[in-house]
């Protein structure tokens, strides 16, 4: 999808919100850059980014996953 529509703010934020149902902190938090990269006032990304920063440091690294 996002090949197609590079710019797709919402598919960003969804993306984001998949990886990070899957424990995959580190590159949810890239999609939600990339949601701010295109809208840097988008306040989902905004919320959804302190979010993963209010992790446990060992909950955000990407060999870590909680399952």
């Amino acid at each position: 999808m996002l090949e197609r529509f590079p710019d797709d703010i919402k598919a960003y934020n969804r993306l984001g919100r998949a990886l990070t149902k899957l424990g995959e902190f580190a590159q949810a938090k890239e999609a939600y850059l990339r949601t701010l990269e295109l809208t840097p006032d988008n306040p989902i990304a905004k919320k959804n980014i302190a979010r993963l920063d209010s992790l446990p440091k060992s909950n955000v690294s990407s060999d870590n996953r909680l399952s």
